[in-house]
């Protein structure tokens, strides 16, 4: 059975039932607490549908008890009902947000390196100048390096006249410098690296020879003397060295490039910063005079920071000047390291580096020629020995080159008695082919047959007849010459010195070439020495004699 139940008559029933209830637990000293939170719900609850029942089941009433009161019926207890549910809690208000901390600012530099020599040209772009001064004109200025190096280092195509004394200049030495009038046009006391300059004045041009005495700075003794030719008429070659001096400037023509190195410092951070650190490195590798010299040199140049205080986007800078050689093969790497501080915070650094590549173009060669004999005398020196053989000399060795040709060419005057000297066969020896020759003792009164010679030989061979055991030569020579085994040729040449007999006389295919110590033909040797006297390698890929 179902019943609509109304507000009012639930909160009545319920108020009776908590009286009900009520009286009965304060009969037994106890207040049901449950109760008083369901009364508490109820009154609370404005809304109530429909509840389903049955009816309830009455409770057997006891029999009475004539003595015993009859007691009040118990209510069957009542679960509580279930608690509407409860709202979200609202929440408090929220507080306004706290700035949260400002970010770090940092310090950040950048360093950038430029280099320019005197007319703002990068010095990558700087290139050689033509090395040759002597071009038809006069000079008017020459600017030399002082090396401090004797007589024999010179490296020049000059016939140099140079002379050390005592052991040559030193590093420090008082140079002079004169015309061949004596009129002084430089005088110095100077350091290896130090540059000598000479030039024209209102006295004149300067002299055809230049002459440059190196003195001792202590006594005074001379060193060294060299005279140079700078009429511009005589080879004249920038890097070309006159003994202690080493030629790098004639006129506008120069190896030595000053240049400048500017080192630009930014300030690209958030911070002011001040700049604690600068320090440049140079590495560098050349080829001067043949040999290559590396070096490395670092050093502090803070002081040149024009502002060490560099404020945010602010820069500042330092300014080097150094000299570029650009008529040497090198390599130069600038690199330069920078470090700077913010009033609070780390410091920043930063680097970068410049490299300069010379490679001179002009390639120089020197070609000197020697000559000596086997005893190593030179062959200007070499004397013409007497060319007469038959001075009352005896000798042990004869040579002859073979010329091919017949008698007609004979050119001698032998005069052999009973005999020809010389006799064709066949139209005598040609030229082209070659022989057999073979030479005896022509003595007729030598009954043995002693064979001197026997080989075969081509235009230009030598004969060489030598004496049997430790005698001398016989008193004649017979030779046979033949081609083809057809006899073409026969010689009798008197070698007892009786008869004349001259070195280059003609004896048929013969030509007298030595006898005895005396030799037209002497052997020598020619040693031909090329030199790079330039300052860049080279590779040699022609030598022709003439």
């Amino acid at each position: 059975m179902r019943f609509h139940w109304s507000a009012s008559a639930f909160v009545a029933t319920g108020i009776f039932s908590l009286l009900t209830n009520g009286i009965q637990a304060e009969k037994e000293g106890d207040l049901n607490k449950e109760t008083t939170l369901l009364f508490e719900n109820l009154l609370q609850r404005t809304d109530f549908g429909e509840f389903s029942t049955n009816p309830p089941t009455p409770r057997p009433t006891p029999t009475p008890t004539p003595d015993t009161p009859t007691e009040s019926p118990t209510n069957p207890q009542t679960k509580p009902p279930t608690k509407p549910p409860t709202d979200p809690p609202t929440l408090p208000p929220s507080e306004p947000p706290t700035d949260s901390p400002s970010e770090t600012k940092f310090c950040l530099v950048n360093v950038g390196i430029t280099c320019v020599d005197g007319e703002g040209t990068d010095c990558k772009e700087i290139t050689a100048p033509e090395q040759q001064c002597a071009t038809g004109s006069k000079v008017d200025t020459v600017s030399f390096t002082y090396l401090g190096t004797k007589c024999e280092e010179s490296l020049t195509t000059q016939e140099l006249e140079c002379e050390d004394f005592e052991g040559g200049p030193s590093e420090n030495s008082l140079v002079t410098c004169s015309s061949e009038d004596d009129v002084n046009l430089f005088s110095k006391v100077v350091t290896k690296d130090d540059t000598v300059t000479v030039a024209s004045s209102n006295s004149g041009p300067l002299p055809v020879i230049l002459t440059c005495d190196t003195f001792d700075t202590k006594d005074g003794s001379r060193k060294q003397t060299v005279q140079i030719n700078i009429s511009g008429n005589e080879d004249l070659s920038l890097m070309d060295i006159y003994g202690s001096l080493q030629l790098e400037s004639c006129d506008d023509k120069q190896c030595n490039v000053p240049v400048t190195f500017t080192y630009l410092i930014k300030n690209i951070g958030e911070e002011p910063m001040d700049v604690t650190v600068l320090e440049r490195t140079l590495e560098s590798r050349e080829v001067i005079n043949g040999e290559e010299v590396n070096s490395k040199d670092t050093k502090d140049i803070r002081d040149l920071v024009k502002d060490k205080s560099v404020e945010v986007g602010d820069e500042t800078t330092a300014v080097e000047s150094s000299v570029l050689n650009v008529c040497t093969e090198g390599n130069y790497k600038v690199e330069v390291d920078v470090k700077a501080d913010p009033p609070v915070g780390i410091q920043c650094e930063d680097s970068d580096e410049y490299t300069v590549v010379t490679e001179p173009k002009a390639c120089r060669v020197d070609v000197d020629i020697t000559c000596v004999d086997e005893e190593g005398t030179d062959c200007d020196a070499i004397e013409t020995p007497s060319f007469q053989c038959n001075n009352g000399e005896d000798f042990n060795v004869i040579r002859f080159t073979y010329i091919g040709g017949g008698c007609e060419q004979s050119s001698n005057t032998q005069d052999i008695s009973l005999t020809r000297q010389c006799e064709d066969f066949d139209g005598a020896p040609d030229k082209t082919s070659d022989a057999r020759i073979l030479c005896i003792n022509g003595d007729v009164l030598n009954p043995a047959l002693e064979v001197l010679f026997d080989a075969r030989v081509l235009v230009g061979d030598n004969i060489t007849v030598p004496s049997i055991g430790d005698t001398s030569l016989p008193d004649v020579i017979f030779c046979e010459i033949s081609q083809e085994n057809v006899k073409r040729q026969e010689l009798y040449i008197n070698t007892s010195g009786e008869e004349d007999l001259y070195l280059k006389d003609v004896f048929g295919s013969f030509q007298l070439k030595r006898c005895g110590e005396k030799d037209c033909s002497v052997p020598i040797t020619y040693r031909y020495l090329l030199e790079n006297i330039g300052q860049s390698a080279m590779d040699i890929t022609e030598v022709m004699r003439t």
